[in-house]
C-alpha cells in the first residue's frame, strides 16, 4: 500500500531502525534496517541510499518517509532509492523539541537515552506464544513458557534470575500484568487472555508468509483484542515465540527497543533470552575473530540449553551496562597505578577491589581487561575461565558497539596493543589464592617489564590455551552435529577450556605499562 498520510509523510518512529537477525551458520551475517510504526509495526527498509541510517540512534530517532515508498505486506517497505530524514530535520517535530545541540551532545544524550536507562530498572516482559493456520509454538505450554522466562519457582536458571544476578538486582524483569481481552471485540479461535506474563495468539496466515509478515500481523491482534495502541502498552519487552519453519534464524531482536522474535523453542533457553533482550537493552554482539564466536558471556553465541550455561557478558559490555560503577576503574595514558582485579562474581564480596579496567583511547574505542572468573553467576563461562581477558570495543563503553575479544590469559601471560598511539603491555604476573590480587599500571619508555614472559601476546587472538572455532553445535563429543541454528550460533551444551588455573583461585596479578611506538 502506498502512505497516503497528509503531505504523503509517514511519520514513524526509529525505536526498530537496526535489528540483529541470526542466520544459519552458512549463510553471512546480516544486518537489517528498519523502522518502526507508533503501533509497533515494524518494517524493514529496502532501496535506500548507502548508509541513510548512520545518522540515526535506534531507539529515539523519528524519520520522515518519503513520497512514493510502497509498504509491502511482506513486512517491508521500499523507499525508491529516496533518503529518509530525520523528523527534527525538517523542523516538523513535536513541540519544545528544538534544543540546539552540538554533535558531541548529541551522541552523549544518545547514549544515555539507548544504553543505561534501559539497563536498570523494573521492567515488564510478556511473551507471547504464536499460532497460524498450519502451525503453532509447541516447545511448552503457558505454564512452561512462563517458568523458562521468570522461573516462578520453579526453573532455577531463567531471564529474571539471571539478569537479576548479573545486574547485582539493578534489573528487574517482572512478569507483564495480567489483562483480559475487551468484551466488545470477537478474538481470534486461540488467543487468550494475558495470564503469568504469557499470552497466545492466533494470526490467519500460514507459515510461508514469513516472520516479517507473521509478527505485524501478531502486533495488529495485540492491539486489537486488548485494545492498546501498541505493545509497549502492555509490557516493555515482548518476546515472540514464533512456530518452527517461520523464519530462517533461531531468533533476532530490535536495537534499544521492545520486540525479540524467536523459532519455536529457542523462545525458552536462558543464553537465547538473556542475548535477544540484550540487544533490546543496547548490547552489539560479541566476536572473536568471527560474529559471536566470543564465548566469554551471552552477547555471543546462544546455546540449546534450558538452564545454561551459567554467566552474564564480557568486559566490554560489562562496563557498558553501569551495573559495577564503584569497582570499575578507567586507566589514562601515563597514569600509574596498581590494585587488584576480581572476578564480577565478587563485585559484593568486601574484600575485592576493583572487577573491571577500561584502559581510555583517545578515539571511542578503548580496551577492556577482566578477570573471567568461574564461579557464582559467572559459573558456567564457557571460554577462558579462570583467565583474563582483553576486549576491545567502541562507543565509548557506553552505546551499542561489536566488542572484540584480543587475548586470553593465564598466570604470566601478556598482551601488548597501542592505545592513543602508544605501546602498552597487560601482563598476567600471577594468579593469588585469595581473594585478592596486586594489578599494576605503569607509563614508560620501555617495553621491558618485570616477571615471565610466559604466554606472552603480541595483540593476537591466540590464546595460551587451545580453543576450537565450535562452527557447529556440541553436544560434549568431538564430532560436530548439524544444530547450530539461526541465531549467531549455537550450541548443545557449554564447555570447558582446559587451563592449569585451580578453582580456588580469585584473581589476577596484572603488570601494565606504556611506552611510546
Amino acid at each position: 500500500m502506498f502512505c497516503s498520510l497528509p503531505r504523503t509523510f509517514c511519520l514513524v518512529s526509529a525505536d526498530e531502525s537496526r535489528a540483529e537477525r541470526d542466520l544459519q551458520a552458512q549463510r553471512p551475517d546480516r544486518q537489517a534496517f528498519s523502522i518502526g510504526l507508533s503501533d509497533g509495526r515494524v518494517y524493514e527498509v529496502e532501496n535506500a541510499p548507502p548508509g541513510w541510517e548512520h545518522a540515526l540512534v535506534s531507539g529515539h530517532d523519528k524519520v520522515v518517509i518519503p513520497e512514493g515508498a510502497v509498504i509491502h505486506s511482506n513486512g517491508k517497505i521500499d523507499v525508491k532509492g529516496k533518503n529518509l530524514s530525520k523528523m527534527t530535520d525538517m523542523n516538523n517535530g513535536p513541540p519544545g523539541d528544538v534544543v540546539v545541540r552540538t554533535p558531541g551532545q548529541e551522541r552523549n544524550l544518545a547514549a544515555l537515552r539507548s544504553s543505561r536507562m534501559l539497563q536498570a530498572g523494573t521492567k515488564t516482559v510478556l511473551a507471547v506464544r504464536i499460532i497460524v493456520n498450519d502451525g503453532a509454538y509447541s516447545w511448552a505450554d503457558q505454564t512452561g513458557l512462563s517458568n523458562d522466562v521468570f522461573g516462578n519457582g520453579v526453573d532455577s536458571v531463567n531471564l529474571k534470575s539471571q539478569y537479576t544476578a548479573c545486574s547485582y538486582n539493578q534489573l528487574i524483569f517482572e512478569k507483564a500484568p495480567d489483562k483480559s481481552m475487551l468484551t466488545t471485540i470477537t478474538p481470534n479461535a486461540g488467543d487468550t487472555n494475558i495470564i503469568n506474563g504469557v499470552v497466545d495468539i492466533k494470526v490467519n496466515h500460514n507459515k510461508t508468509a514469513g516472520d516479517g509478515t507473521i509478527v505485524n500481523a501478531v502486533t495488529t491482534e495485540l492491539n486489537r483484542v486488548f485494545g492498546v495502541t501498541s505493545p509497549t502498552a502492555l509490557a516493555n519487552h515482548v518476546m515472540y515465540c514464533l512456530p518452527s519453519g517461520v523464519m530462517s534464524g533461531i531468533a533476532y531482536a530490535y536495537i534499544s527497543s521492545w520486540n525479540s522474535v524467536y523459532s519455536n523453542e529457542w523462545c525458552n533457553y536462558v543464553s537465547t533470552q538473556m542475548h535477544e533482550i540484550g540487544h533490546n537493552l543496547g548490547f552489539a554482539h560479541s566476536n572473536e575473530l568471527g560474529p559471536y564466536k566470543d564465548q566469554t558471556g551471552m552477547m555471543g553465541y546462544s546455546y540449546s540449553q534450558d538452564d545454561g550455561p551459567v554467566m552474564c557478558f564480557n568486559g566490554a559490555k560489562s562496563w557498558q551496562t553501569g551495573w559495577l560503577p564503584t569497582k570499575s576503574k578507567v586507566i589514562n595514558p601515563g597514569e600509574f597505578f596498581e590494585s587488584n582485579l576480581h572476578g564480577i562474581a565478587d563485585y559484593n564480596n568486601a574484600a575485592s577491589s576493583y572487577v573491571l579496567f577500561k584502559i581510555n583511547d583517545s578515539s571511542a574505542t578503548d580496551i577492556y581487561v577482566a578477570y573471567n572468573r568461574k564461579k557464582g553467576i559467572n559459573s558456567g563461562t564457557v571460554e577462558a575461565g579462570d583467565q583474563v581477558t582483553i576486549t576491545q570495543a567502541g562507543g565509548e563503553g557506553t552505546s551499542y558497539a561489536e566488542s572484540e575479544l584480543l587475548a586470553k590469559l593465564s598466570a604470566g601471560g601478556m598482551w601488548t596493543g597501542t592505545v592513543s598511539g602508544r605501546s602498552v603491555t597487560v601482563h598476567v604476573k600471577s594468579i593469588l589464592t585469595i581473594d585478592s590480587a596486586q594489578v599494576s599500571h605503569e607509563y614508560s619508555h620501555e617495553h621491558s617489564l618485570e616477571g615471565s614472559h610466559d604466554g606472552s601476546h603480541d595483540g593476537s587472538h591466540e590464546d595460551s590455551n587451545s580453543k576450537s572455532n565450535h562452527e557447529g553445535s556440541h553436544d560434549g563429543s568431538h564430532e560436530d552435529s548439524n544444530s547450530k541454528s539461526n541465531h549467531e550460533g549455537s550450541h548443545e551444551c557449554s564447555h570447558e577450556d582446559s587451563h592449569n588455573v585451580s578453582h580456588d583461585e580469585e584473581a589476577h596479578h596484572l603488570r601494565l605499562s606504556w611506552g611510546r611506538l
